[in-house]
């Protein structure tokens, strides 16, 4: 079996190299609502996940139900967090995580899908 091809990309503890993408993602500025009162923004999408922005710190491989927030409703979804950056709280820097969709809902696909269509 080949194997995928990886991007390799700086980070605050060095590089962290990642497997190349298999879907397009989409710059966006959605709202996330994470666990525990949490909330981000959601800075590129996917219909297998997303990147978010937050003050949140969540351990890698926790899996957790969020809420995205968009035009007045509440899209649920189930994710995994692939990779964490955590924030700097001395300077108020946000953190972020990568999210990788565990249950793909309905209501999420239509959220890509309407996204998507109007970029």
């Amino acid at each position: 079996m080949p194997r995928r091809q990886e991007i390799i990309r700086p980070s605050p503890g060095g590089i962290r190299i990642e497997p190349k993408r298999q879907s397009p993602r989409l710059r966006t500025a959605l709202t996330i609502r994470l666990p525990d009162g949490w909330s981000g923004e959601i800075v590129d999408l996917s219909a297998g996940g997303m990147r978010v922005r937050t003050m949140a710190v969540i351990p890698v491989e926790t899996v957790i139900d969020v809420k995205i927030e968009h035009r007045g409703r509440m899209i649920p979804a189930r994710m995994t967090v692939v990779w964490a950056e955590p924030p700097n709280f001395d300077v108020g820097e946000l953190g972020e995580l990568g999210l990788q969709v565990v249950e793909v809902s309905e209501p999420y696909l239509q959220l890509a899908a309407e996204l998507f269509a109007y970029d």
